[in-house]
Formats: structure tokens, sequence, C-alpha cells
């Protein structure tokens, strides 16, 4: 069988080498050499040749299920590496460190610096703050702060918090952005090394009194949060992004009953984005 971490179920096994071969087509457009990963989750060497780039990727053995990820960073303009324990993605001026084994980063790159689903790269941020709720690694942080934004970075599970940490200081943006190793919520709870803070009090305790941009990415903390007007009325944002994962048409009404204008391109669920601008006056 393919050399798997310790503890998959022979049920497991199979499953992880269904979804790898269904990547088939992905491979081809991303390695010249795509023929490799025909093999490659049972023996022979990881390295594959980006088609767009010329360079090469080498993949640890252990992380052959990573192989669809890295193709999809490639054909997004990333070069992607492992760097000792890290899968180490360069882009532009850009570096992001991420977990070794972490999927996530595949999707999110491209949603953010590819797609703009935060419809951030045309406009200059400069002078404005941002509050970022659920920043995972860094990665919509460093995308606001690059356009000029102060950003407060709220990501409360420990391993993607030191990743943050690392990303600040790998693109050298301590001077913009602030990671705080909590996450916002309608009160104080801990689940296991996860801390939540009932967000208005914390905020005040940074003296964060006013976000121009709220973002939000937090696997339906956005519930809780708005489940009265009390932070926004606290933050006044003039703009809040939002995926949502629970389903986004009790949102939508929230924020137009506080006379918000909403956009809801999709109308997607259980997962979606909405983008909410106050309306002036």
């Amino acid at each position: 069988m393919p050399s798997l971490r310790p503890g998959f179920s022979p049920r497991e096994r199979i499953r992880r080498l269904r979804l790898y071969y269904k990547s088939f087509d992905l491979f081809r457009r991303a390695f010249t050499n795509s023929s490799r990963a025909l093999w490659f989750p049972f023996f022979g060497n990881g390295e594959f040749f980006l088609a767009h780039l010329p360079a090469s990727v080498r993949i640890p053995r252990d992380y052959w299920t990573m192989l669809p990820t890295v193709a999809r960073l490639a054909l997004a303009g990333a070069r992607p590496e492992w760097a000792g324990d890290r899968l180490r993605i360069s882009f532009d001026d850009v570096t992001l460190v991420s977990p070794p084994g972490g999927k996530m980063i595949g999707t999110s790159y491209k949603e953010i610096f590819v797609d703009d689903v935060y419809r951030i790269m045309n406009r200059d941020l400069t002078g404005v703050t941002v509050v970022d709720v659920g920043a995972y690694i860094g990665d919509s942080s460093i995308a606001f702060a690059r356009r000029g934004a102060r950003v407060h970075a709220f990501e409360p599970d420990p391993v993607f918090h030191r990743y943050l940490q690392d990303n600040i200081r790998l693109n050298r943006l301590e001077d913009r952005i602030t990671a705080h190793p909590v996450g916002l919520s309608d009160r104080n709870i801990s689940v296991g090394d996860i801390a939540l803070v009932e967000a208005i009090s914390y905020l005040r305790s940074c003296h964060i009194t006013h976000a121009d941009i709220v973002k939000m990415d937090c696997e339906g903390c956005e519930y809780d949060l708005f489940r009265d007007a009390r932070l926004i009325e606290f933050l006044k944002p003039d703009d809040v992004i939002l995926e949502y994962h629970r389903g986004g048409g009790l949102l939508r009404d929230f924020f137009v009953n506080l006379g918000f204008s909403v956009d809801w391109p999709e109308r997607v669920d259980p997962v979606g984005y909405l983008y909410v601008q106050r309306d002036p006056r």
C-alpha cells in the first residue's frame, strides 16, 4: 500500500487513492511529467516539473496526497516547495508558509490572490483599518496589508496562529498586521486549546474601537457575532465581507434591516459570500 502516516485504515487509504486519481487531468495540465503521478503513491521520485514555470517541485513521500493541491497552486501562478516541515509558497513578492499537509492553502490562495473574493485587488486601502476574523495562516491579512491597510488578525487555532506570525515576519508586515491568538465570539469560552473571547470587551481592551472593513471566515462564528447589532454598532464598519457556512439568508436580512446594502452574488447555500456596504447618508 502507499506510504501514509500510521493509523489510517485500509478503507481510508482506498478513499484517498480514489480522490488522488480523480485529479489526473489536473496533473496533466500542471506538470510536464504527469505520468509520474500514476505510480507516485506507491514508489518513485516525487519531483514534478511545472508546466507554466521553468522549475520543479519535490514532494516528500509522506505527502503524496498533496499533489492535487500542488497542481492547483502551480496552475494559479504560485511556486510550492517543501522546506523542512513546512510547505512554502512563493508568488510575486509574497511568501507564505503553511502546514506541510494542509490542503486548505490551495483553495485559499486561489480565492484570495487569483479570484479576489474579497474584492480588494484594485483598491487603495491606505489608512483603512481591517478586522480579520478567522485569519488562518495570514493570507487574507497579508492581502489587505499589501493594499495599505492596518490589520488586526484574529486566529485562535494555535498551529495556524504560529504560521500567521511567521508569515507576518516573512513578508515584513509587522508594522501593518497585529496577530491576536483568540477568536471573537458573543461570550468567553475555551474549547481545548482554542480560546474564544467576548468580542466587544476584547476589542475595547486592545483599543480597537473602529474598523473600516470587517472580514469574516470563522467557520460559523458569524451567526453568534451577528445575533444582534452590538458588534456592528461598536465597530461601525463601512464594509463587511463574510463567508457564511450555514446559509446566508438570515445574515442578509440582518444587514438589510440595519440599513446596509447587501450583494449576494451566488446565493449558494450552505456556504457562500456576502458583501455588505453601509449606505451613504
